[in-house]
């Protein structure tokens, strides 16, 4: 299947393991037969979106970028970023740690009836003894 993949995930993930997670996320889906013809992610500086377009240039895929407004919107500007993404895509790759912005793509993914392929992200600390 060759489809427009939307990458997503929190924008407080570091490229350092967001880059790994994202690898194993794009690998399912392949898994899957998906052939990614077009990145669909958001604008954010860090996180999964930054790892999403640094991934789709080193593999010569172009790259659909949607914005959250905040200035306009407020705290309704990332779900409304999310349903431009649902959009503009096929299927979605999602690194989740369990954000409810990730949660609401992944649901009406879901209810759009797009392949999903989810990492999901345990944050775990740990105090030392």
């Amino acid at each position: 299947m060759r489809l427009r993949v939307i990458i997503a995930g929190s924008r407080g993930t570091k490229a350092n393991p967001g880059r790994e997670l994202l690898e194993i996320g794009i690998e399912d889906a392949r898994s899957h037969g998906v052939e990614i013809t077009e990145v669909v992610c958001g604008k954010g500086r860090a996180g999964i979106d930054k790892c999403a377009r640094e991934w789709a240039a080193e593999n010569s895929l172009p790259v659909k970028i949607h914005a959250a407004d905040y200035d306009r919107l407020r705290a309704s500007a990332g779900y409304m970023r999310n349903h431009a993404l649902l959009k503009n895509g096929d299927a979605l790759v999602a690194i989740s740690t369990g954000t409810a912005g990730t949660k609401h793509l992944i649901h009406f993914a879901r209810t759009k009836g797009m392949p999903v392929f989810v990492v999901a992200v345990s944050l775990v600390s740990s105090l030392d003894s």
